[in-house]
């Protein structure tokens, strides 16, 4: 792929990422027209579709079009037991290889969530989450997990945006808390903050859904 393409593809991946995120599941989405309202060629946002397809956030329809996914409370349950087996994992596997630079990374991406947070500005914060809990993976360097990690927090996105009205603090707490462990080199309870955060946010995030049903 070109490089200027692929350039254009990421742009138009990350806005319809965040468009998407305000969707209700099941709306009809134009590649076509959402090229010309980017003002882009059709090639790279049928790039960006494509992609979403394969995360799981778009559905296509042959000879029909692309739908924003529906996600029901199994999927959800399936993308946190997803979420504890990488993250946990990853950061156990890690804990003795993080340097300060990776602290701050995690810490910047901390704070970013938490000025999102008084914002009200859902789809910063879960980006800020996601790149919080993103490194450990990196310095893991599995590029497989990580794919895994991208794609299941692209499907995580959809259903904590939809939801955060009725689970507004999305995690930010917890994360402060997996971070101040972290810095003081204790790896058990680091590791079992961080299981337990996860289990927090899937019970969150669960009750938001029932709750949501009625």
């Amino acid at each position: 792929m070109p490089r200027k393409s692929k350039k254009l593809s990421n742009i138009a991946y990350e806005q319809l990422r965040a468009m998407i995120t305000e969707m209700p599941a099941g709306q009809y989405l134009s590649a076509r027209s959402y090229a010309k309202d980017l003002g882009m060629s059709y090639t790279p946002v049928r790039e960006a579709f494509l992609l979403l397809q394969n995360e799981g956030v778009l559905r296509q329809v042959p000879n029909v079009g692309f739908f924003v996914a529906s996600l029901d409370l199994a999927d959800i349950l399936q993308i946190f037991q997803v979420r504890e087996c990488i993250e946990v994992y990853a950061l156990e596997k890690v804990f003795c290889r993080l340097r300060p630079e990776h602290l701050q990374q995690m810490r910047t991406a901390w704070e970013s969530q938490q000025e999102a947070f008084r914002q009200e500005n859902h789809y910063r914060m879960m980006t800020a989450d996601s790149d919080f809990h993103r490194v450990p993976l990196e310095v893991l360097g599995n590029t497989l997990l990580l794919n895994q990690y991208d794609s299941v927090r692209s499907r995580y996105m959809l259903c904590t945006a939809r939801l955060a009205a009725m689970a507004p603090d999305l995690g930010t707490e917890g994360n402060r808390k997996i971070l101040e462990l972290i810095e003081a080199g204790n790896k058990e309870t680091a590791t079992a903050a961080l299981a337990a955060h996860i289990a927090e946010m899937r019970q969150n995030i669960t009750d938001s859904y029932v709750s949501r049903s009625f």
